[in-house]
């Protein structure tokens, strides 16, 4: 028998590394190659837009998008957002970019790999219009949300270590930054930071954010600015005004006055902690820091300041923080000559004398009504315009400041706007401009002014039963009986109860112009929600006013009557509580009217609630169904009515309906795109064939008739669309 020690040396060495080989895991399979979609170029608020879709077998497909401002030579950076493509369609971003020869570029790629996608397809949508020379720039990189962390991640990986300029974060939880990482922290001691949150973001802790995590920050001396966007939550709608004069104080510093990104990428110097401001002792609560020093000279605590680059970001914070009266806003009217006219409107203040600043600069004084002031001095550049109004009683008020650039104001909130619209399924759905003006004329037809008015087109008063369309939310795909709620026909009444919600759902989608009427009372001491869903989903696990909304009477256990928008609770929903309670064993009377966007409600023929939904909200919901919803309790409903409203003379109509030929080529080119590769073309077209439902309803079934729609799952979608009509 032949012993280990008996074997040659190099046999067992040889031996053990192959044990140890096969002990070890197999590394992880190369990501699929990246396919790519054609460029797309289009001329977006003088500039150039290029755009591609970009595909992977094993990922969620994405898109890139590149917007390069008109005139400009030479690209000397990138105002770079990973959050989505249509980012780069935000006019607040763009008109700070055409100051500085800036791009901006935006995605949300966080593929493995995305190191090297993100600047490979920054540098292919460059090329293609003519700029190939912003693959070596620096990026002002964006990010919020668990996006913070992504971008770090991001910054470690990359190999080109001069490509963040600086970072702009919002609504991160946490610090994101490992302090004991070596790696890290030579980066970000380098790298400045400037973090802005919602002091109504539920996901950074309010301003826990601000009390508890900045202080880590702070004892690591790291160049990172903090900042709070005063009645904001997750995504701040007025960052701009902290986060641009940021930028430009690390711009003067870090990036070298000589530099040529047509020879090579760009080596960008360094911005420590030491180069900038302390101010403090901080008290966030007030928005005050009252003393302010160059890092060196600072004589209070550090660990309660708060860094900044220079001083007039001092001065910025100072107003922007500062600043909670949101009543009175400095206004700017752009006049000829690039003249500003600044001026403050609204709320209910007596000035003695008004002093308006650009940062730390003073532009000038207005003493006598009407308190404004005429001036060139914001005629070029960037400018954080913000005003101190001195009181008749000699007290200071100062206001919240604003974005001027090139003369004009910027809205963020219009810039947000801007990005949202390219969102829209017209916006990006691939169809042609014939296609398209359909959808325009059905849009018209649906919004027209012509006279209505409110039709029943169904009822039920539970005499014979339960009408066989009714379903139980939370029961779909259960045996009978086997669900956790109870829905029943008890003295011609419809009884629904449930441990938690139960929902009594109607099975047709209803437009956005909609009715709901029905008698209600709570027959169970535990009383809790008479309340009707609209634009809830079909059926499952999610809430079903998720993604649309509800009317909410006799909510929270009988504490809370008033509407409720999209899927987050309203945590302020007392300050619109109406007062309503349900009175046990009561029939109450309930109406809700969604009309252009207004909505209204009654009780007991009582209008009790009013409020007029967003603009754009009809594109955030997501359902079109109609349910009634207790909670925890017992209820009974009856006499239900559904109303739509219904033109009086439907040949009048404003624009003419279109012809046949005409809704038969666009659903047929719907139901195309429905299969598409990319879902961004895929949940167009399936939004625009929910949204016209009805107008389509004639072209898709001669599609079915004809065997014209090839894809099963497509087929079946449609037929549960037709299925989901409304009734007459």
């Amino acid at each position: 028998m032949l012993t280990a020690t008996a074997l040659p040396c190099s046999l067992i060495v040889l031996l053990a590394a192959t044990c140890c080989l096969y002990a070890q895991p197999k590394p992880p399979a190369p990501p699929p190659p990246l396919e790519e979609g054609p460029i797309t170029v289009s001329n977006v608020n003088n500039g150039t837009m290029a755009e591609s879709l970009l595909y992977q077998a094993d990922r969620t497909d994405q898109k890139v998008a590149l917007w390069v401002p008109d005139g400009v030579k030479i690209v000397k950076g990138i105002i770079f957002h990973l959050h989505r493509a249509s980012e780069a369609y935000r006019t607040d971003f763009q008109e700070f970019a055409r100051v500085h020869d800036f791009a901006v570029y935006a995605s949300l790629i966080r593929w493995d790999n995305f190191e090297k996608i993100l600047p490979a397809q920054l540098h292919r949508l460059g090329r293609h219009i003519g700029h190939p020379e912003v693959v070596n720039v620096p990026w002002v990189a964006i990010g919020g949300s668990r996006n913070v962390g992504a971008l770090i991640n991001y910054l470690m990986l990359d190999p080109n270590k001069d490509r963040i300029l600086c970072m702009l974060w919002s609504g991160g939880p946490g610090v994101g930054v490992k302090f004991d990482d070596p790696a890290q922290m030579a980066l970000f001691r380098n790298i400045p930071v400037m973090t802005v949150n919602g002091s109504a973001d539920p996901f950074v802790g309010f301003m826990a954010w601000q009390h508890n995590n900045y202080p880590q920050v702070r004892k690591a001396n790291l160049p990172w600015g903090c900042a709070v966007d005063w009645n904001c939550g997750h995504g701040p709608e007025e960052g701009n005004i902290m986060n641009w004069p940021f930028v430009e104080a690390v711009i003067k510093v870090r990036y070298p006055p000589d530099a040529d990104p047509t020879k090579g990428p760009i080596r960008l110097r360094p911005f420590t902690y030491e180069q900038g401001w302390l101010m403090g002792p901080v008290d966030w609560d007030n928005g005050l820091a009252p003393d302010a020093a160059p890092v060196p000279e600072y004589k209070g605590d550090p660990l309660k300041a708060i860094w900044m680059p220079d001083s007039n970001c001092v001065a910025v914070w100072r107003a922007f923080v500062g600043a909670k009266e949101p009543a009175t806003k400095v206004v700017a009217e752009a006049l000829d000559g690039g003249k500003v006219r600044l001026s403050v409107a609204g709320g209910q203040i007596e000035p003695a004398s008004i002093r308006y600043l650009d940062g730390q600069h003073e532009i000038g004084k207005a003493d006598a009504a009407p308190f404004a002031l005429t001036t060139d001095a914001l005629a070029k550049g960037c400018h954080i315009v913000h005003a101190i109004v001195t009181l008749a009683d000699g007290g200071q008020m100062p206001l919240q400041p604003i974005v001027v650039i090139n003369g004009r104001h910027v809205d963020q909130r219009a810039g947000l706007r801007a990005a949202a619209e390219a969102d829209l399924p017209l916006f990006v759905i691939q169809l042609t401009p014939e296609q398209k003006q359909t959808v325009r004329t059905l849009m018209a037809r649906k919004n027209s002014p012509a006279p209505a008015e409110w039709k029943a087109v169904f009822t039920d008063d539970f005499e014979k039963g339960l009408n066989p369309a009714w379903y139980e939310y939370y029961s779909v795909g259960k045996a009978p009986g086997s669900g956790p709620n109870r829905m029943e026909a008890v003295d011609g009444a419809m009884q629904l109860s449930g441990a938690k919600q139960a929902v009594a759902m109607l099975p047709w989608d209803w437009p956005d112009d909609v009715a709901v009427e029905y008698r209600a009372k709570a027959i169970s001491e535990k009383i809790c929600d008479l309340s009707v869903v609209l634009s809830g989903n079909p059926g499952g696990g999610a809430f079903p006013w998720r993604g649309g909304m509800m009317f909410q009477f006799g909510g929270h256990f009988n504490e809370g009557t008033h509407f409720l928008i999209l899927e987050e609770p309203n945590k302020e929903w007392k300050k619109i509580d109406t007062g309503d309670r349900i009175q046990i064993g009561k029939w109450h009377t309930v109406r809700v009217e969604r009309l252009a966007g207004a909505c209204k409600a009654w009780i007991d023929g009582r209008l009790v609630a009013e409020q007029k939904l967003p603009a754009d909200v009809f594109e955030r919901f997501h359902g079109r169904r109609i349910g009634l919803y207790t909670f925890g309790s017992t209820a009974q409903f009856d006499d239900v009515k559904v109303f739509v409203r219904q033109f009086k003379d439907p040949a009048a109509v404003q624009p003419a309906m279109p012809p046949d030929s005409a809704l038969d080529d666009l659903a047929a080119s719907l139901v195309r795109l429905m299969s598409h590769r990319h879902g961004e073309q895929r949940g167009a077209a399936n939004r625009l064939a929910q949204d016209f439902s009805w107008e389509l309803a004639g072209s898709f079934k001669r599609l079915l008739a004809r065997s014209g729609i090839e894809d099963v799952k497509v087929k079946e979608s449609i037929q549960k669309r037709l299925e989901a009509l409304r009734p007459e």
